[in-house]
């Protein structure tokens, strides 16, 4: 009797922890989110989203040409790659406040990305998060082969699936999201896209942090474009880190189930991938399925 108590007890305590968390999230919406912003509509298209994994290198390599007749998605840092002139995509998206700061002269990362956007000669369209639209990256943005489109990155941090899932479609919230693939497979999910394939998504950091004698705590980085690597001492403690990890995996298995209620189907082509929220599929599957643009 003692165990069933303490059973509906917890149900009860979390009930009201999701209360609670809806309720903030409405606050948060009212003061933060705009109403008006126009929302795509993807109308089922099929797109082939390009994380910046060490296993994109070989995927590029292989499938170049099946990926320049697609509808691409790349994030980050992907146009200094010189695969982003030859796939010319056709989405970017971004979301790391480290692209909008409004230090003048700009920083490194902002002047950079700034020089990689003027050589888009052709049809692109740039997502930012509403609140940096008044950004230096934002205002300095003057190629017209680009554009820009806001979204709304106001979190939903717990609650409801139901009531979250009618934020997400009014475009007022998005899932809290630990880094950039998290937002892009939610965007375009919101959008009803047909298929997603991922590529490039190993997205297992917790196998490269290490510690030193000092108790500091570094990261091997590694992307597509320097598979070698570098070593970056962090400022927090591993706990946080892993945290964080665990935090981007819970929000893949959120979008998921988003993305299945409104008929959007996300599969997971990376190789060595430990995301373990979508379907994988082998390669050969993704060819018969691969989408045209």
């Amino acid at each position: 009797m003692q165990r069933a108590g303490r059973v509906t007890d917890m149900k009860f305590i979390n009930f009201l922890q999701q209360i609670f968390s809806t309720f903030f999230t409405v606050v948060k919406i009212v003061l933060k989110s705009d109403p008006f912003l126009k929302k795509d509509n993807f109308s089922k298209k099929d797109f082939i989203l390009l994380g910046n994994g060490p296993s994109l290198e070989d995927d590029l390599k292989e499938y170049s040409n099946v990926f320049k007749n697609a509808h691409i998605i790349t994030v980050n840092n992907f146009l200094y790659s010189p695969y982003f002139g030859e796939l010319k995509p056709a989405y970017y998206f971004i979301l790391d406040p480290a692209y909008f700061s409004n230090t003048e002269p700009p920083g490194e990362l902002v002047t950079k990305f700034l020089q990689g956007l003027q050589q888009v000669n052709w049809s692109m369209t740039l997502y930012i998060p509403a609140q940096y639209r008044r950004s230096y990256l934002a205002r300095s943005v003057n190629n017209p082969n680009i554009r820009i489109t806001y979204y709304n990155y106001v979190t939903c941090k717990g609650g409801f699936d139901a009531v979250n899932f009618v934020f997400y479609n009014l475009g007022l919230a998005f899932p809290q999201c630990q880094n950039v693939l998290n937002g892009a497979l939610f965007l375009f999910s919101r959008g009803r896209a047909g298929k997603i394939f991922i590529f490039g998504a190993e997205n297992d950091w917790y196998v490269h942090y290490r510690v030193n004698e000092k108790n500091q705590v570094y990261f091997m980085d590694k992307h597509f474009f320097n598979t070698a690597g570098r070593y970056r001492v962090l400022d927090d403690n591993l706990a946080f880190y892993l945290e964080s990890t665990a935090k981007a995996l819970r929000t893949y298995l959120e979008v998921e189930r988003y993305a299945r209620s409104l008929g959007t189907r996300i599969y997971n082509c990376s190789g060595n991938s430990m995301i373990d929220a979508f379907e994988r599929i082998p390669k050969d599957e993704f060819l018969r399925q691969v989408p045209k643009s």
